[in-house]
């Protein structure tokens, strides 16, 4: 046990140090001799995240002042394989600031970590190729409006107000309107008509599927906004900002750092974490 706990400290200490660029084959022969050595993959994860929550922790305090007593955790690692950590692009992290000891939240925001190539190895983590940027809740509904409106079917509406989705609801076809731009019908497989007419929803009622966009109030499962079908190799993109550029692609939010050249990648269920964290 002591020889456990012995190298347990040694490797927060080797996690810490800035380190050189290792491939993600040793990493993975490094986490068997960890195994074998009586740590499970579990426990590193988990202290990978310590570390990655204190690095971000202190960023946050040596950069944004307005925080003063606040909360941040990682927000989704879940999932993750060891040998999956070198290939990470992006690590979100949820903050939390408080007033009147910790029982009020003022302020939600989203911390994005975008990685480079090599920041983490069998050596451990490097911090030196890792950039932060810091959204509130604005800035991240208007990049998910945004993607949202490069990864849709172009002929169903676009979405022009951050804060709410005009989304096509079933309706029978006696209450169509055949010229109201309300209403839209299409048909499905069968040949069957299916009439719909748009209603406006709060962004914070959106959820992203594997088809595309759903309400989380709308329990029918064949009711959404579907996704336009890319393959692997096909990207949909827009200059967002002077700092990013936006991606579509497998179901993925893409963010191109300008910066550095670089295209991080966010999974379609770490956006729902994020989403619905912020609203």
């Amino acid at each position: 046990m002591k020889s456990k706990i012995t190298l347990f400290f040694a490797l927060i200490f080797l996690f810490k140090s800035n380190v050189k660029s290792q491939s993600t084959q040793n990493l993975v022969l490094e986490g068997a001799n960890l195994l074998t050595a009586g740590i499970s993959a579990a426990v590193l994860i988990e202290q990978y995240k310590e570390i990655l929550e204190l690095d971000a922790t202190e960023y946050i305090l040596s950069n944004h002042k307005e925080f003063k007593d606040f909360k941040l955790k990682v927000l989704d690692l879940e999932g993750i394989k060891l040998f999956d950590l070198s290939n990470m692009s992006c690590v979100t992290f949820s903050v939390e600031s408080f007033s009147g000891n910790f029982r009020n939240v003022k302020e939600k925001k989203i911390l994005m970590m975008f990685t480079s190539s090599g920041w983490c190895n069998s050596n451990g983590i490097n911090f030196s190729e890792v950039r932060y940027h810091l959204f509130d809740k604005d800035d991240w509904n208007d990049m998910y409006m945004t993607y949202c409106n490069l990864a849709i079917d172009k002929k169903y509406k676009l979405i022009s107000d951050k804060n709410k989705i005009p989304f096509p609801k079933k309706i029978w076809k006696e209450n169509f309107k055949e010229y109201d731009s309300n209403y839209f019908k299409t048909t499905n497989e069968s040949f069957t008509e299916i009439f719909y007419k748009y209603e406006l929803y709060d962004v914070s009622e959106a959820k992203l599927t594997s088809s595309g966009i759903s309400i989380k109030s709308i329990s029918d499962p064949g009711n959404f906004i579907p996704f336009v079908k890319l393959d692997g190799d096909s990207y949909l993109t827009t200059d967002y900002s002077s700092k990013f550029k936006l991606a579509y692609n497998e179901n993925c939010l893409g963010i191109f750092l300008k910066d550095l050249s670089k295209l991080s990648q966010i999974k379609r269920s770490t956006m729902n974490k994020i989403h619905e964290f912020i609203n």
